[in-house]
């Protein structure tokens, strides 16, 4: 159906990007849990993960601290344990921005505020049904991709809110994968570009920033790459939380469209 204005209903009926992402942070910066969500659960636990990965990426290009190659590949394996550990925290962390951005939905004034340890104690029941819906989410895309490419890619983003409708739905695992294509069905391209303009927008100048850091320190001492990757996790934090509001405000448009 065309609007008067010659353009398909939905291209007025879903707010841009821009609006999107105004609305979400508009509501973020009148939560202060999000304050200690982004610190304890993204900026820490990404810091970790990023100095993790420089250790082992020094372990590949020569010798690790004077270890033996046995003493490495231990090394390497706490490593890989202790990577796999800080993302199930940061998926921890992803459950309480929902739950703060379910009040997003219900009340945009952003008044209803809760503690960290509150949302932290109700987030930490979602990280199973979380990890396994998104276990699921990729195996099937995986089998979609192996057919053919382009519905790999289509399926994916038909399921792009499985983790929104986990948290803020209670459904989870393939009910929450069919709630997700359902919500997109017949929406996919409006919700796609507008997706994929809030990630360059919240994403594109700190991961530029973080990128023209590094140029910089590479060279100089080792502890310099260590800095960066604890400002790569500072600058990507708060982005992280800005997308997952941003997104949760267009999942909400689009179940009324």
């Amino acid at each position: 159906m065309l609007a008067s204005s010659g353009y398909p209903a939905y291209f007025l009926a879903i707010s841009s990007p821009f609006s999107l992402i105004g609305t979400a942070w508009e509501f973020g910066k009148k939560q202060p849990a999000l304050k200690g969500v982004a610190f304890w659960f993204f900026l820490i636990p990404g810091a970790l993960m990023n100095i993790f990965s420089t250790l082992m990426d020094w372990n590949e290009n020569g010798d690790f601290l004077g270890f033996t190659e046995a003493q490495q590949d231990m090394a390497v394996a706490i490593a890989i344990v202790a990577i796999l550990v800080l993302a199930v925290v940061m998926l921890w962390g992803g459950a309480c921005v929902l739950l703060i951005g379910k009040k997003l939905v219900h009340s945009r004034a952003g008044r209803n505020r809760t503690s960290l340890a509150a949302v932290a104690r109700e987030g930490r029941s979602f990280i199973l049904p979380l990890l396994l819906t998104q276990l699921l989410r990729t195996c099937f895309t995986l089998l979609w991709t192996l057919l053919l490419v382009i519905p790999g890619i289509i399926y994916s983003l038909r399921t792009i809110f499985n983790d929104i409708i986990v948290v803020t739905e209670d459904i989870a695992y393939r009910g929450a994968l069919k709630r997700s294509k359902d919500v997109v069905r017949g929406n996919l391209w409006a919700m796609t570009w507008r997706m994929v303009v809030i990630f360059l927008l919240v994403y594109g100048i700190p991961n530029l920033i973080s990128f023209l850091g590094y140029l910089a320190v590479d060279g100089l001492a080792p502890a310099s790459t260590l800095v960066m990757d604890v400002i790569d996790a500072a600058l990507n934090a708060p982005a992280t939380i800005l997308a997952l509001l941003s997104m949760m405000v267009l999942f909400d448009e689009l179940k009324t469209v």
